[in-house]
């Protein structure tokens, strides 16, 4: 397709179809989402009754519903039977709505100067709010004894009730960082809070502290016990509480993020290993799946628990509960109901690219989800609890059955709007799992330079064949029977993070460089998500190394396999992705491995200066990819683009926000400089009002244009 116009109806397609849904909660009659509309640069609140979900509103047009805290935000609302909260994009307050009366307007419960928030849950024993408060004050950045000026966090209460006299209430403070506050049930008149934290230099993928309160009478919370207090390499996410006050969470102490009951100990509380602290824990489904996602974001939920408060004797360990896990084997997600009796993986429609937002209504025993499909944008589908587990497979009973009855009852009840458009002539490409092998590498060869020797076999990866392709069906086909010299070329894709999974959900601009002649190769790199622990840990030490060579043995496969010849190869990635762009540009190597050029969307060029600059969430998170920044300051520069410019050979664009505070226009602009005078080809391209990340639709379509002209001008 050459035709300008065309293309650029393909691009603003691609855009148009870019909407995300995040966040599903459910209460009562209700269950809502945030859609982001990258038309509007928006996250909006949509509501429906649960007895038509189809029929949803925006019961807040106007108002962007974002976070800024950590900068990433995250769990911007909440909903309980009669009312939702949500975070003011514009001033960061909370506000509330009530739902019991359809004229209600939406009022600020609470606001204050510099002052963020995020995480919101709602405590319905104390009819309050539980956050995560990040404070900005001149006299919080001032306060930090090392001299670094940073914000303070804490979790806070926050009254609903106007005229409390105590509106806000500190429930814990002194971590660097809080994530996932929750509250228990009412049992025996005694109700408990758990939440998550963590300290510099971890980051909550790395090592966190489960904690579990008692509340006061002053509505504070006395801590009663921890789990990973002493901050091991330990990361564990999602508290939250059965119907029997029981505290579950998830942890990767084991080697994957797995979901555990903790059992309570009757003798006196004492200091006790981490090892012995395990043995409290009971493990629900152990097994390799990942029931956790790297927490970039705060308010992801991957189980919930499907017992109403007061159906279960006191301490009951038969709740029932229901997670969903990703296969690092198959790359998508599964469902799964537990109880006492054993596991059940539940059907679905179709394969699910990714599940979250897990969500369980209590009063219609209906479960929920948003599916990430393939082939087709987000869903949310939900399911009657008797009637899936009825029609689904025993993975773990106590009879080791594995039989599997018929008639799966998952039911989709509302998606974005749908691609291909009706009259579309092509099917979208369909994504095909590669397991990419991988011998030992020069950074595992290095070992103690690098972080130690990471035996990773295979690079886990998603093919997408440009649309003259034929589809793999059963995947027994080598790859060659496919190949067509007639494709433009082969994109390699790079996620940011670059603690990040890409896993195989529809991406629309996926499909446009595949409506291009571009086959698209999206690589999961050692130090990725969602595949386990070791995986995740193997860029230790060596970002801008390990990340390199996977991407040169990605190369080197798909030329051996046939999908695109040497000098065809394009790579692009954004933020973490694009710095691994530009590592790879800048390598002497590069060309050698087929790479004839790349994109590089607000790359990071100058790690030391990163260093210094980042925002606190991130400030020591270059500790464990490239070690101190004092002590290692050569490996600081030898893995920056930006002072190692005389090795760049290949062309590059550059596409920055101009007022990114990650990435500085400035530093961008240095190295697209640099390379003009070298006569490298490179293109820079400057977007006003963007920061770290393009929101805007017309930016974005901007980008798709550019970017295709650039490489076929390569």
């Amino acid at each position: 397709m050459t035709d300008i116009r065309q293309i650029a109806e393909c691009a603003e397609r691609a855009v148009q179809q870019g909407k995300q849904w995040a966040e599903l909660r459910t209460a009562g009659q209700w269950i809502g989402w945030l859609e982001f509309d990258p038309a509007l640069a928006k996250n909006r609140l949509c509501l429906a009754s649960v007895k038509d979900i189809n029929d949803f509103h925006y019961p807040l047009a106007d108002i962007s519903a974002r976070s800024r805290v950590h900068e990433y935000g995250g769990g911007s609302w909440c909903l309980w039977e009669n009312g939702l909260a949500y975070v003011n994009e514009a001033d960061q307050g909370i506000y509330w709505l009530a739902l019991d009366d359809a004229s209600a307007k939406s009022e600020q419960v609470w606001q204050r100067t510099d002052y963020r928030y995020a995480d919101l849950t709602f405590d319905p024993v104390n009819q309050r709010l539980l956050a995560v408060e990040e404070d900005h004050t001149a006299q919080a950045l001032a306060s930090n004894p090392s001299g670094v000026r940073e914000p303070v966090n804490r979790l806070v209460a926050i009254a609903i009730e106007l005229s409390s006299a105590s509106q806000r209430t500190v429930l814990a403070e002194g971590a660097d960082f809080y994530a996932g506050p929750v509250a228990g049930p009412l049992i025996n008149n005694q109700q408990q809070l758990s939440w998550i934290s963590w300290n510099h230099p971890h980051q909550p993928w790395l090592s966190t502290t489960v904690s579990l309160a008692q509340v006061n009478a002053q509505g504070g919370a006395d801590v009663i016990w921890q789990f990973n207090a002493d901050e091991q390499a330990i990361s564990c996410v999602q508290p939250g509480f059965d119907a029997s006050g029981n505290l579950l969470f998830v942890s990767d102490h084991t080697g994957y993020w797995n979901l555990y009951r903790y059992l309570y100990r009757t003798s006196s509380p004492a200091p006790l290993s981490v090892e012995e602290l395990a043995n409290e824990l009971v493990a629900l489904y152990p097994s390799t799946s990942e029931f956790a996602a790297a927490p970039w974001q705060l308010g992801g939920r991957h189980w919930a628990s499907l017992d109403a408060t007061g159906s279960l004797g006191n301490g009951c360990l038969g709740s029932r509960w229901l997670a969903t896990g990703l296969n690092p084997k198959s790359g998508q997600s599964e469902l799964f109901v537990g109880a006492q009796s054993g596991v059940t993986r539940l059907p679905l429609p179709q394969p699910a690219a990714r599940l979250h937002g897990i969500t369980f209504n209590h009063d219609t025993q209906m479960g929920y989800a948003i599916q990430e499909c393939q082939d087709r944008s987000a869903a949310i589908v939900s399911w009657s609890l008797n009637d899936a587990e009825a029609a689904g497979t025993s993975v773990g009973s106590a009879s080791g059955s594995d039989e599997q009855n018929d008639d799966p009852k998952v039911a989709v009840c509302s998606t974005i709007a749908p691609w291909p458009k009706p009259d579309a002539d092509e099917q979208p490409a369909a994504p095909e799992a590669l397991q990419i092998p991988c011998g030992q590498s020069a950074s595992e060869a290095q070992g103690s330079q690098t972080g130690g020797s990471r035996q990773i076999q295979h690079l886990q990866a998603w093919l997408y064949k440009a649309h003259s392709q034929p589809q793999s069906q059963t995947g027994s086909q080598p790859l060659s029977e496919y190949s067509d010299h007639s494709v433009n070329g082969l994109i390699i894709q790079l996620h940011g993070g670059p603690t990040a999974f890409a896993d195989s959900s529809f991406d629309a601009q996926r499909q446009f460089w595949c409506e291009q002649g571009y086959h698209v190769l999206v690589l999961n790199y050692r130090g990725s998500s969602n595949l386990g622990k070791a995986y995740r840990s193997a860029l230790q030490g060596s970002w801008g190394i390990s990340d390199v060579e996977d991407v040169f043995v990605a190369c080197d496969y798909v030329i051996q396999q046939g999908l695109a010849k040497a000098g065809q190869l394009f790579v692009r990635g954004g933020s973490a992705g694009g710095y691994t762009v530009l590592q790879v540009l800048s390598h002497p190597d590069a060309q050698a491995h087929g790479i004839a050029g790349g994109a590089s969307h607000y790359g990071i060029s100058d790690l030391l200066l990163l260093d210094q600059f980042t925002h606190k969430f991130e400030s020591q998170y270059l500790n464990w990819l490239i070690g101190d920044a004092e002590q290692d300051r050569q490996r600081y520069l030898d893995r920056s683009a930006i002072h190692n410019l005389d090795t760049f050979q290949l062309p590059v664009i550059f596409f920055q926000g101009a007022i990114d505070k990650v990435v500085p226009p400035e530093q961008t602009r240095a190295i697209y400089d640099a390379l003009q005078q070298r006569g490298i080809r490179s293109e820079y391209v400057l977007f006003e009002g963007e920061g770290h990340g393009f929101r805007k639709a017309e930016h974005r379509i901007d980008v798709l244009i550019k970017e295709l002209a650039f490489y076929q001008a390569s």
